[in-house]
């Protein structure tokens, strides 16, 4: 009785198709690991325009933009509402709000560690102009 031989792959054949795949992830996973990053960026850059442009148009019903004390609370709970809901930065925490004395507003986020640096470290902040 003849044997009958099974088409399939031999070891080396295996072995040299899973050292191309090794090869083609060594140099894709750089550029995946990185987005994570840039996900976040941009993020911050969305919420950091949004909350400007509900800002301007508080400020263009009212007059002025928020207090201090009022914060950016005031864009989700007055009427209209100017915020959905409040933004949360990437890392979980909330966006704080401070205005000067000379009116400069200044929103910012406390960053990964999510504790205030008092602008430096890794908090991150955006500048609104009069």
């Amino acid at each position: 009785m003849k044997q009958r031989k099974l088409p399939g792959f031999s070891l080396i054949e295996i072995l040299v198709v899973l050292a191309v795949i090794g090869v083609l992830i060594s140099f894709v996973a750089p550029m995946v690991i990185d987005r994570p990053d840039q996900a976040r960026a941009l993020k911050l850059k969305a919420d950091f325009e949004t909350i400007q442009s509900a800002l301007m148009l508080y400020r263009l019903d009212v007059g002025q933009y928020p207090s201090d004390v009022e914060g950016l609370t005031v864009l989700l709970n007055g009427e209209p509402k100017y915020l959905a809901s409040p933004p949360i930065d990437p890392w979980g925490g909330e966006y704080q709000y401070r205005r000067s004395q000379s009116g400069s507003i200044t929103i910012f986020s406390f960053g990964p560690d999510g504790t205030n640096d008092g602008g430096s470290g890794d908090d991150i902040e955006f500048q609104i102009s009069q």
